[in-house]
């Protein structure tokens, strides 16, 4: 699978997912280490790939705005070891190809995935900041 690693992962992550046999790049290797999210959700469809990640602002982007792509990958695990990530990483892209590939975000826990197919509608998110009364 093609796969643009999010800059809150090690470059090693990048590494041993290419030693799974995945096209694997990090956002360090493509100079987007500093960039905003949006940016690299716009080089993912530019360039087909799915992004891995812990960042939660990934899934809220592409619920918000209606996306059908990219598809995303978030890991919710504190602070996975790169071997960790790359392997919870691979586990998803195999049980889970076809849908990566029509556009869906994957949530990630140890031992639990969650898949919604994009875009997603009629979804409301909470404001992240509180209202006044």
């Amino acid at each position: 699978m093609r796969l643009l690693i999010d800059q809150n992962l090690p470059q090693t992550t990048a590494d041993l997912l290419r030693h799974y046999g995945h096209d694997a790049v990090s956002a360090l290797e493509i100079g987007y280490e500093e960039h905003e999210d949006i940016d690299i959700i716009d080089f993912a469809v530019k360039h087909r790939r799915i992004i891995v990640t812990l960042d939660f602002d990934f899934h809220e982007i592409l619920a918000t705005k209606s996306r059908t792509g990219p598809s995303v990958i978030l890991l919710r695990v504190n602070a996975p070891t790169p071997e960790f990530a790359s392997e919870l990483a691979h586990r998803v892209c195999l049980a889970h190809e076809a849908d990566l590939l029509s556009g869906c975000l994957a949530t990630v826990k140890t031992k639990t995935i969650r898949m919604r197919r994009l875009p997603i509608a009629g979804l409301q998110l909470h404001s992240r900041r509180p209202r006044l009364p």
